[in-house]
């Protein structure tokens, strides 16, 4: 009886205690409960040997296991919850901040943190950057205030103030605050001479005199307005559409789309009142397209003229016809190359690629003499009226409105009108290519 009783001890209760005691969870924790061991201790109570019952000891040692059991899952939960607590306290300190954070494998991120995510599954808890990335608390290795709000407006204040102080390389400037921005921590005053001034840098600030505001107004009012000016060394003048502005030498020069630079003093197209020319509804529109257009592979008039990657735009008035009256003006638009396309000749644009960036991405590959030729043609024959002749020996005739490239040779695009007489309903007709070595005006003078 006794073995068979001491046998059933062994075989069931005895052995499940001790597979409840040492069997492991998947992340190394206890599986069993304090309810569980209790209920097994009772069963192997009810199940002992009477012959041979459990001592004292035993069952001390039992109670003792129990509170053991008891004291590490309480001390393992409190350490989870304050871990988890300083990671949540932690991670919301660094919001507003820049933050950088670098993983297991070795990739940096670094943005500004805007929000905490606590996974409960694995007490993970990420930071939420402004970009709509994610990066782990404990991977973040190091943190830089943002700019306070009280700095931003400080600087802000200074916008169209006159500066003194110190810029970003450390040297001694003095201008005209344009604009504030911000780098991380640093605040930067941006001023009309394109250079960059650290608040911290600032040592004076003051309001412009009455004259130096004047002349401010004057210069802003010429963005995006046409303009002429005297050009050196040739009886065509500086022409364009005022990008925007900068000072020099205590003066304001604009800069055009097309990159020429003019003194606001040498301005000459003003009328009565001082004002320069604005552009038509259309001519804004055909801008704006133009702006499209910068950085894409086009082509132009039916695709016989070679296209090219457009690196900017500039405008020109059309030329003064035999009645006296000018012509409507353009926007051409200008690829790396230095060929040249009026606007609405463009017919096809796309993105290039990197077949179109090695054959068509800058003139490296032309001479010097055709380079030379290129810049010549579009400052002086560009929306002139020529006569020539095509590659079949037909004859020509219309305003110069594209120089490019074709075989390697500089050609030139024409463009001309036709009224119908009994309409009155005007069609654009865009000539065949013709070689500037085919053209003459009036005079028969040779183009090029």
């Amino acid at each position: 009886m006794s073995n068979v009783l001491e046998d059933f001890f062994t075989s069931s209760a005895q052995q499940k205690i001790e597979e409840a005691k040492y069997k492991k969870t998947g992340t190394g924790g206890m599986q069993v409960s304090s309810d569980q061991f209790l209920q097994l201790l009772v069963t192997q109570m009810s199940n002992q040997d009477p012959l041979a019952p459990m001592q004292d000891t035993e069952m001390m040692a039992q109670y003792a296991q129990l509170q053991q059991l008891d004291n590490q899952q309480t001390m393992t939960s409190a350490m989870t919850d304050m871990r988890k607590e300083y990671a949540i306290q932690g991670a919301s300190s660094l919001i507003g901040k820049s933050v950088t954070a670098t993983d297991s494998s070795g990739k940096t991120t670094t943005g500004v943190a805007v929000s905490i995510v606590y996974a409960k599954d694995d007490n993970n808890v990420e930071i939420k950057l402004d970009d709509g990335t994610s990066v782990n608390y404990g991977d973040i290795t190091s943190v830089e205030a943002m700019a306070t709000g009280a700095n931003v407006n400080a600087a802000s204040q200074m916008i169209g103030k006159f500066i003194i102080g110190i810029d970003e390389n450390a040297k001694a400037y003095q201008g005209v605050v344009k604009n504030a921005t911000t780098n991380g921590n640093a605040i930067f005053l941006e001023t009309y001479d394109g250079v960059y001034v650290p608040l911290d840098g600032v040592a004076q600030v003051r309001d412009l005199t009455p004259s130096e505001s004047a002349k401010l107004v004057e210069a802003l009012d010429l963005v995006g307005k046409y303009v002429e000016a005297p050009q050196n060394g040739s009886s065509n003048p500086l022409t364009g559409v005022v990008k925007g502005i900068y000072s020099k030498d205590n003066q304001y020069w604009v800069e055009t789309w097309g990159g020429a630079d003019i003194y606001v003093g040498n301005i000459m197209n003003r009328d009565a009142g001082g004002k320069v020319r604005e552009l038509t509804t259309g001519e804004l529109e055909d801008m704006e397209l133009a702006k499209k257009y910068v950085g894409k592979f086009v082509k132009a008039n039916d695709g016989k003229m070679t296209g090219g990657i457009s690196e900017g735009f500039f405008y020109r008035d059309g030329a003064v016809g035999e009645d006296g009256k000018q012509a409507a003006g353009q926007f051409y638009i200008y690829t790396a190359r230095g060929e040249v396309f009026a606007i609405d000749s463009l017919y096809y644009s796309r993105d290039y690629t990197a077949a179109d960036q090695a054959q068509y991405g800058g003139t490296a590959g032309l001479s010097a003499e055709l380079q030379t030729n290129l810049s010549k043609a579009v400052v002086e024959v560009l929306g002139t009226p020529f006569i020539g002749y095509d590659a079949t020996g037909n004859e020509v005739a219309g305003v110069v409105d594209s120089v490019y490239l074709k075989n390697g040779l500089m050609m030139f695009g024409l463009v001309d009108q036709s009224v119908d007489a009994e309409t009155g309903k005007t069609t654009i007709i865009r000539n065949e290519a013709v070689s500037p070595y085919s053209l003459y005006t009036n005079g028969g003078a040779a183009a090029a």
